[in-house]
């Protein structure tokens, strides 16, 4: 497809300056014609057949001569309309690519979890079987019901996020309570767990954010720290005004990321080496990093002795009272 529109490009390109060329070259030949036929007129010693010879013989070196400039000059201009056409799609080339990607891994993620219950419906379909059978193949199918909702959920978050590029509307808020709404569904899982939960939000802090991006950036990064936070361990949120700057972190024990890993953590679908099978849909990390940049800001992963830290850090986020 970008094959074929590069060579349509560049013989859009190369007709234009074919026939600028050509045109100039006629206008050219004409005015140098009426330029040789006056100099031998001015003459007046030669005979006719003379001045018509000489004439003759000038113009058609005149038209060899603007014959092989044209030609030359057509072909550096396919050359050169050649190696611009491919810059100017190269762009248009790399966002196909980023799509077909997008959509394979996207069929992928939503695929395998039908494959996965499709499965397991045969082979309780085959028996008669038991209400605790009946109930443990619901269970999972269930599981990896609400496993495609939250993968359809991130896809159009990330959609909308795409189209929409940049933050428009924002609404103040104490940074403290909505972390609180964030982090009260996951207590239960992490007592369960006996992972211990602490947020270090300064009560007075407040910030004029959109909120529904917010929030899913920062359940996001708490749910990664669950998956990856062993028993016993910690998780801790803080957040912290320097200026108008507005920095979150959330900290959590355990192993730290593979080095080759930490340059793709936030590109969708990418799964690190020590990503369990199955855990997330790869696409978590991709919405902190989205959602950030839609604030202006950026998100980045660093290991630390004891564990790893996200941090995202939000520029010129405007306080209540100080909007605009």
């Amino acid at each position: 497809m970008i094959r074929g529109a590069r060579i349509k490009l560049t013989l859009a390109y190369t007709s234009g300056i074919a026939i600028m060329m050509a045109s100039f070259s006629t206008v050219l030949y004409v005015a140098l014609q009426n330029v040789l036929a006056g100099n031998l007129e001015a003459g007046g010693n030669a005979t006719a057949q003379v001045e018509q010879a000489v004439l003759s013989a000038d113009l058609a070196r005149a038209r060899l001569t603007l014959a092989a400039v044209n030609v030359v000059g057509w072909l550096l201009s396919a050359t050169v309309s050649y190696f611009i056409a491919g810059r100017t799609l190269q762009p248009i080339g790399a966002t196909i690519e980023r799509q077909r990607q997008f959509t394979a891994h996207a069929s992928h993620e939503l695929r395998t979890p039908l494959t996965i219950m499709e499965g397991e419906i045969d082979v309780t379909l085959a028996r008669e079987r038991t209400t605790q059978e009946y109930r443990r193949t619901l269970s999972m199918v269930y599981g990896e019901v609400d496993h495609m909702k939250r993968s359809v959920d991130d896809l159009l978050v990330l959609a909308q996020v795409d189209a929409r590029r940049e933050v428009t509307a924002r609404e103040c808020r104490e940074l403290a309570s909505a972390v609180n709404e964030i982090v009260r569904p996951v207590l239960p899982t992490l007592a369960a767990h006996s992972v211990r939960l602490t947020a270090d939000i300064p009560p007075a802090l407040e910030a004029c954010l959109d909120w529904e991006g917010i929030y899913r950036l920062l359940r996001n990064l708490l749910d990664n720290a669950v998956r990856h936070t062993p028993p016993g361990g910690e998780i801790r949120i803080d957040a912290s005004r320097h200026g108008s700057d507005l920095n979150l972190r959330v900290y959590n024990t355990g192993s730290r990321i593979a080095e080759p890993d930490l340059p793709h953590l936030f590109l969708p679908f990418y799964r690190g080496k020590g990503s369990a099978s199955g855990s997330g849909s790869g696409l978590g990390l991709a919405l902190c990093e989205w959602i950030a940049r839609a604030h202006g800001g950026s998100v980045t992963a660093e290991n630390l002795p004891d564990g790893v830290a996200f941090v995202v850090h939000l520029p010129r986020v405007p306080q209540r009272g100080l909007e605009g």
